[in-house]
Protein backbone atom coordinates (compact mmCIF):
# COMPACT_ATOMS: atom_id res chain seq x y z
CA UNK A 1 0.00 0.00 0.00
CA UNK A 2 2.51 2.86 1.21
CA UNK A 3 5.97 3.14 0.36
CA UNK A 4 8.46 5.69 0.95
CA UNK A 5 7.95 6.56 -3.28
CA UNK A 6 4.35 7.84 -1.97
CA UNK A 7 5.61 9.77 0.87
CA UNK A 8 7.94 11.27 -1.50
CA UNK A 9 5.30 12.01 -4.18
CA UNK A 10 2.96 13.84 -1.26
CA UNK A 11 5.74 15.77 0.21
CA UNK A 12 6.93 17.22 -3.30
CA UNK A 13 3.50 18.35 -4.14
CA UNK A 14 3.11 19.72 -0.87
CA UNK A 15 6.39 21.69 -2.18
CA UNK A 16 5.98 22.64 -4.96
CA UNK A 17 2.44 23.35 -4.92
CA UNK A 18 2.57 21.40 -8.52
CA UNK A 19 2.25 18.07 -10.14
CA UNK A 20 4.19 19.09 -13.10
CA UNK A 21 7.10 20.71 -11.00
CA UNK A 22 7.00 17.62 -8.51
CA UNK A 23 7.19 15.09 -11.72
CA UNK A 24 10.33 16.93 -13.27
CA UNK A 25 12.04 16.22 -9.48
CA UNK A 26 11.63 12.58 -9.38
CA UNK A 27 12.31 12.58 -12.97
CA UNK A 28 8.96 11.49 -14.27
CA UNK A 29 6.18 12.67 -16.73
CA UNK A 30 3.35 14.45 -15.16
CA UNK A 31 0.96 11.70 -16.34
CA UNK A 32 3.07 8.96 -15.14
CA UNK A 33 3.21 10.58 -11.71
CA UNK A 34 -0.59 11.77 -11.87
CA UNK A 35 -1.33 7.84 -12.67
CA UNK A 36 1.01 7.15 -9.61
CA UNK A 37 -1.34 9.13 -7.44
CA UNK A 38 -4.30 7.97 -8.84
CA UNK A 39 -3.73 4.08 -7.77
CA UNK A 40 -2.36 5.32 -4.35
CA UNK A 41 -6.23 6.73 -3.92
CA UNK A 42 -8.00 3.58 -5.59
CA UNK A 43 -6.17 1.57 -2.86
CA UNK A 44 -6.60 3.82 0.01
CA UNK A 45 -10.48 4.18 -0.44
CA UNK A 46 -9.48 8.29 -0.38
CA UNK A 47 -8.81 11.39 -2.37
CA UNK A 48 -5.86 13.17 -1.21
CA UNK A 49 -6.01 16.27 -3.67
CA UNK A 50 -8.48 18.28 -5.29
CA UNK A 51 -8.42 21.07 -7.82
CA UNK A 52 -9.76 24.61 -6.40
CA UNK A 53 -9.34 26.57 -9.29
CA UNK A 54 -5.65 25.86 -10.49
CA UNK A 55 -5.06 25.54 -7.23
CA UNK A 56 -4.51 21.80 -5.69
CA UNK A 57 -5.30 21.42 -2.27
CA UNK A 58 -4.73 18.80 0.32
CA UNK A 59 -7.83 16.78 1.65
CA UNK A 60 -8.34 16.11 5.57
CA UNK A 61 -7.02 12.30 4.25
CA UNK A 62 -4.60 13.79 2.17
CA UNK A 63 -3.03 16.04 4.94
CA UNK A 64 -3.12 13.29 7.50
CA UNK A 65 -1.26 11.07 5.54
CA UNK A 66 1.37 14.58 4.43
CA UNK A 67 1.63 14.71 8.11
CA UNK A 68 3.19 11.23 8.58
CA UNK A 69 5.15 11.39 5.44
CA UNK A 70 7.01 14.54 7.03
CA UNK A 71 7.99 12.24 10.10
CA UNK A 72 9.00 9.39 8.05
CA UNK A 73 11.40 10.81 5.42
CA UNK A 74 13.83 12.43 7.51
CA UNK A 75 13.87 9.56 9.44
CA UNK A 76 14.54 7.52 6.69
CA UNK A 77 17.02 9.77 5.70
CA UNK A 78 18.97 9.99 9.12
CA UNK A 79 18.90 6.12 9.11
CA UNK A 80 20.48 5.60 5.72
CA UNK A 81 23.39 8.35 6.74
CA UNK A 82 23.58 6.36 10.24
CA UNK A 83 24.64 3.16 8.33
CA UNK A 84 26.96 4.42 5.57
CA UNK A 85 28.39 5.78 8.82
CA UNK A 86 28.47 2.49 10.22
CA UNK A 87 29.32 0.72 7.10
CA UNK A 88 32.47 2.91 6.35
CA UNK A 89 33.58 2.59 9.94
CA UNK A 90 33.42 -1.25 9.91
CA UNK A 91 36.03 -0.71 7.38
CA UNK A 92 38.03 1.80 9.43
CA UNK A 93 41.36 1.68 11.18
CA UNK A 94 42.60 4.35 13.23
CA UNK A 95 46.91 4.15 13.73
CA UNK A 96 47.79 6.26 16.88
CA UNK A 97 50.54 7.09 19.12
CA UNK A 98 51.76 9.33 21.89
CA UNK A 99 55.19 10.44 22.94
CA UNK A 100 54.86 9.06 26.04
CA UNK A 101 53.68 6.08 27.63
CA UNK A 102 52.24 7.86 30.50
CA UNK A 103 49.33 9.53 27.96
CA UNK A 104 47.51 5.92 28.63
CA UNK A 105 46.16 6.82 31.92
CA UNK A 106 43.39 9.50 30.27
CA UNK A 107 43.82 8.14 27.15
CA UNK A 108 42.58 4.75 28.09
CA UNK A 109 39.04 6.11 29.20
CA UNK A 110 38.73 7.42 25.51
CA UNK A 111 39.77 4.42 23.96
CA UNK A 112 37.41 2.74 25.72
CA UNK A 113 34.43 5.09 25.52
CA UNK A 114 35.12 5.41 21.69
CA UNK A 115 34.95 1.65 21.21
CA UNK A 116 31.89 1.44 23.05
CA UNK A 117 30.41 3.77 20.70
CA UNK A 118 32.15 2.37 17.28
CA UNK A 119 32.56 -1.33 17.64
CA UNK A 120 33.36 -1.93 14.04
CA UNK A 121 36.91 0.10 14.38
CA UNK A 122 39.94 -1.00 15.20
CA UNK A 123 41.95 1.23 17.23
CA UNK A 124 45.55 0.30 16.93
CA UNK A 125 48.37 1.41 19.12
CA UNK A 126 51.74 2.07 17.74
CA UNK A 127 53.85 2.06 21.21
CA UNK A 128 57.27 2.13 19.12
CA UNK A 129 56.42 5.80 17.32
CA UNK A 130 56.23 7.35 20.60
CA UNK A 131 59.72 7.92 20.47
CA UNK A 132 58.65 10.54 17.62
CA UNK A 133 55.02 10.41 16.78
CA UNK A 134 54.97 13.55 14.58
CA UNK A 135 57.79 11.63 12.22
CA UNK A 136 55.88 8.69 12.15
CA UNK A 137 52.26 10.78 10.96
CA UNK A 138 54.56 12.17 8.41
CA UNK A 139 55.47 8.83 6.91
CA UNK A 140 52.21 7.87 6.64
CA UNK A 141 52.43 5.04 9.68
CA UNK A 142 49.70 6.78 12.14
CA UNK A 143 46.62 8.65 11.70
CA UNK A 144 46.59 10.24 14.84
CA UNK A 145 49.93 11.69 16.93
CA UNK A 146 49.45 12.63 20.17
CA UNK A 147 51.84 14.84 21.50
CA UNK A 148 52.55 18.24 23.72
CA UNK A 149 54.26 21.69 23.20
CA UNK A 150 54.87 21.40 19.26
CA UNK A 151 53.92 23.37 16.36
CA UNK A 152 52.05 21.96 13.41
CA UNK A 153 54.21 20.99 10.69
CA UNK A 154 52.50 21.23 7.28
CA UNK A 155 50.43 20.14 6.18
CA UNK A 156 49.10 18.23 9.62
CA UNK A 157 46.03 19.89 11.59
CA UNK A 158 46.76 20.75 15.36
CA UNK A 159 43.42 20.14 17.19
CA UNK A 160 44.20 20.83 21.17
CA UNK A 161 43.09 18.47 23.70
CA UNK A 162 43.47 19.73 26.81
CA UNK A 163 46.16 21.60 28.71
CA UNK A 164 47.63 20.46 32.07
CA UNK A 165 49.53 22.29 34.09
CA UNK A 166 52.79 20.96 35.51
CA UNK A 167 54.01 20.96 39.35
CA UNK A 168 56.79 19.89 41.30
CA UNK A 169 56.70 16.23 43.00
CA UNK A 170 58.38 16.21 46.35
CA UNK A 171 58.64 13.85 49.82
CA UNK A 172 55.55 14.70 52.13
CA UNK A 173 58.67 16.42 54.66
CA UNK A 174 60.40 17.89 52.17
CA UNK A 175 61.95 21.34 53.24
CA UNK A 176 60.49 23.04 50.20
CA UNK A 177 57.00 22.64 51.77
CA UNK A 178 58.44 25.56 54.14
CA UNK A 179 59.91 27.67 51.45
CA UNK A 180 58.53 30.43 50.89
CA UNK A 181 56.54 30.79 47.06
CA UNK A 182 56.73 31.28 44.39
CA UNK A 183 59.88 28.46 43.66
CA UNK A 184 62.67 29.86 42.05
CA UNK A 185 65.32 28.06 39.95
CA UNK A 186 68.15 28.23 42.78
CA UNK A 187 65.88 26.27 44.86
CA UNK A 188 66.33 23.06 42.71
CA UNK A 189 70.33 23.35 43.32
CA UNK A 190 70.49 21.10 46.15
CA UNK A 191 68.17 18.68 44.57
CA UNK A 192 68.06 15.85 41.73
CA UNK A 193 65.31 16.13 39.50
CA UNK A 194 64.63 13.13 37.77
CA UNK A 195 63.44 12.90 34.02
CA UNK A 196 62.04 10.60 32.06
CA UNK A 197 63.92 11.97 29.62
CA UNK A 198 67.87 13.55 29.24
CA UNK A 199 66.84 15.47 25.68
CA UNK A 200 63.53 16.55 27.26
CA UNK A 201 63.75 16.79 30.83
CA UNK A 202 60.62 18.58 31.65
CA UNK A 203 58.49 17.88 28.93
CA UNK A 204 58.57 20.64 25.64
CA UNK A 205 57.99 24.12 27.28
CA UNK A 206 60.17 26.48 26.25
CA UNK A 207 60.21 28.62 29.27
CA UNK A 208 62.84 30.75 30.90
CA UNK A 209 62.52 29.16 34.22
CA UNK A 210 63.05 25.39 32.58
CA UNK A 211 66.17 26.50 30.77
CA UNK A 212 67.56 28.12 34.07
CA UNK A 213 67.53 24.99 36.40
CA UNK A 214 70.64 24.12 37.51
CA UNK A 215 69.93 21.34 39.99
CA UNK A 216 72.74 18.77 41.94
CA UNK A 217 71.93 16.23 39.47
CA UNK A 218 69.87 14.50 36.85
CA UNK A 219 68.66 11.13 36.92
CA UNK A 220 66.92 9.44 33.35
CA UNK A 221 63.99 7.55 34.55
CA UNK A 222 61.89 5.87 32.40
CA UNK A 223 58.20 5.28 33.70
CA UNK A 224 56.02 7.13 36.07
CA UNK A 225 56.03 4.25 38.80
CA UNK A 226 59.64 4.61 39.09
CA UNK A 227 59.73 7.95 39.64
CA UNK A 228 57.22 7.94 42.06
CA UNK A 229 59.08 5.58 44.58
CA UNK A 230 62.14 7.77 44.47
CA UNK A 231 60.89 10.83 45.19
CA UNK A 232 58.57 9.01 47.93
CA UNK A 233 62.09 7.47 48.98
CA UNK A 234 63.51 11.07 49.35
CA UNK A 235 65.50 10.63 46.60
CA UNK A 236 64.70 13.25 44.15
CA UNK A 237 61.88 15.44 42.91
CA UNK A 238 59.98 15.46 39.47
CA UNK A 239 58.34 17.95 37.36
CA UNK A 240 55.18 16.59 36.47
CA UNK A 241 51.73 17.00 35.09
CA UNK A 242 48.96 16.61 38.14
CA UNK A 243 47.14 13.82 36.24
CA UNK A 244 50.41 11.53 36.38
CA UNK A 245 50.64 11.48 40.24
CA UNK A 246 46.97 11.85 40.85
CA UNK A 247 46.40 7.67 41.45
CA UNK A 248 49.25 7.70 43.78
CA UNK A 249 48.53 10.50 46.40
CA UNK A 250 46.35 7.90 48.70
CA UNK A 251 49.42 5.44 48.52
CA UNK A 252 52.47 7.62 49.14
CA UNK A 253 53.59 10.17 51.05
CA UNK A 254 53.78 12.98 48.39
CA UNK A 255 52.91 16.54 48.56
CA UNK A 256 52.98 18.82 44.93
CA UNK A 257 54.00 22.36 44.73
CA UNK A 258 53.38 24.94 42.20
CA UNK A 259 55.59 25.99 39.68
CA UNK A 260 55.83 30.30 39.31
CA UNK A 261 52.52 31.95 37.99
CA UNK A 262 54.05 32.73 34.78
CA UNK A 263 54.99 29.15 33.70
CA UNK A 264 51.89 28.64 31.37
CA UNK A 265 49.95 24.94 31.01
CA UNK A 266 51.24 22.63 28.68
CA UNK A 267 48.72 22.23 25.96
CA UNK A 268 48.27 18.91 24.80
CA UNK A 269 47.03 18.45 21.07
CA UNK A 270 46.19 15.39 18.33
CA UNK A 271 47.70 16.05 15.01
CA UNK A 272 45.89 14.18 11.88
CA UNK A 273 45.68 14.62 8.40
CA UNK A 274 43.78 17.20 6.51
CA UNK A 275 42.17 14.59 4.71
CA UNK A 276 41.38 12.58 8.20
CA UNK A 277 38.16 10.52 7.82
CA UNK A 278 35.01 12.04 10.20
CA UNK A 279 35.61 8.75 12.19
CA UNK A 280 39.46 10.14 13.37
CA UNK A 281 37.74 12.94 14.57
CA UNK A 282 35.33 11.78 16.52
CA UNK A 283 37.82 9.86 18.20
CA UNK A 284 39.40 13.29 18.63
CA UNK A 285 36.16 14.03 20.49
CA UNK A 286 36.30 11.29 23.13
CA UNK A 287 39.42 12.01 23.89
CA UNK A 288 38.28 15.61 25.26
CA UNK A 289 35.49 14.63 26.51
CA UNK A 290 37.48 12.15 29.08
CA UNK A 291 40.75 14.73 29.19
CA UNK A 292 41.68 15.04 32.96
CA UNK A 293 40.59 18.41 32.99
CA UNK A 294 37.15 17.35 32.40
CA UNK A 295 36.58 15.71 35.21
CA UNK A 296 38.00 17.58 38.46
CA UNK A 297 39.85 21.30 38.74
CA UNK A 298 43.81 21.51 39.52
CA UNK A 299 43.00 21.99 42.89
CA UNK A 300 41.76 18.92 44.10
CA UNK A 301 45.12 17.67 43.36
CA UNK A 302 47.15 19.81 45.85
CA UNK A 303 46.06 17.95 48.94
CA UNK A 304 49.01 18.08 50.88
CA UNK A 305 49.77 21.87 50.31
Amino acid sequence: MFTLHHFRILQLIATHGSITRAAAEMSLTQSALSHQLRDLEAALGVTLLHRVGKALVFTEAGNRVLQTAQLVLPEVAALRGDLRRLQADAAARIRLSTECYTCYQWLSPALAAFQLQHPGVELALVPEAAADPLTQLAKGRLDIAIVSEAAAPDPWVKLPLFDDQLLLVVPAAHRLLAHPQPLAPPDFAAETLLVYSLKRPVGLLRHPFFEALRPKAVLEVHSTEAIIELVNAGLGVAIMPHWAVQPFLNVRQLAMLPLPADVPPRTWSAYVAPTAAPVVHRFVEAIRATAPQAHAPLTAFLPLR
